[in-house]
């Protein structure tokens, strides 16, 4: 990869340590941890152990009564989306579709925003909760768009 050397060892995980510090302390806001700790805190899986938008689901099931008629909606998208996120590594990996994982990704896009905005509605916190996920999703939607530019498909026509 360009901008990357190659290393070995220790000097790998004090790059990798290195290249993580401006994420952990722009996301988290966290400036008097060193380069080790958060290294040490991200590797001891206490940031990745429990995605914020599960927590966020739980608040809206909790906010609404459990299975209620009144959570519905929020939790439906909620539900639709995550079968959405589920369906997109088998068409871009697996199937290698990447024209049916654009739409998935797309569609995904518009559900979680959907959940979002039904969320702040009855819990401000837990829509708030969904802003890493929106972040994530916004990245891997760019990724498919540009590879699907890339690798235009074949056309399976005749040749003249």
């Amino acid at each position: 990869m360009r901008g990357l050397r190659a290393v070995r060892g220790t000097d790998a995980v004090v790059q990798i340590q290195q290249s993580c510090k401006p994420l952990l302390q722009t996301v988290f806001h966290v400036r008097s941890l060193s380069a080790l700790q958060m290294y040490s805190l991200w590797d001891s899986k206490a940031l990745t152990s429990f995605p914020p938008h599960s927590y966020a689901s739980y608040l809206i099931w909790n906010d609404l009564g459990g299975c209620s008629s009144k959570a519905i909606i929020p939790l439906g998208l909620y539900g639709a989306q995550l079968a959405l996120n589920w369906a997109w590594p088998p068409f871009f990996f697996s199937a290698r579709n990447l024209k049916m994982a654009l739409i998935d990704i797309l569609c995904l896009d518009s559900l979680a925003i959907g959940t979002v905005c039904s969320w702040y509605r009855i819990n401000k916190v837990a829509a708030l909760l969904m802003v890493p996920y929106l972040g994530w999703l916004a990245m891997a939607t760019c990724l498919t768009i540009r590879i699907w530019k890339d690798n235009p498909e074949q056309k399976t026509g005749k040749s003249e």
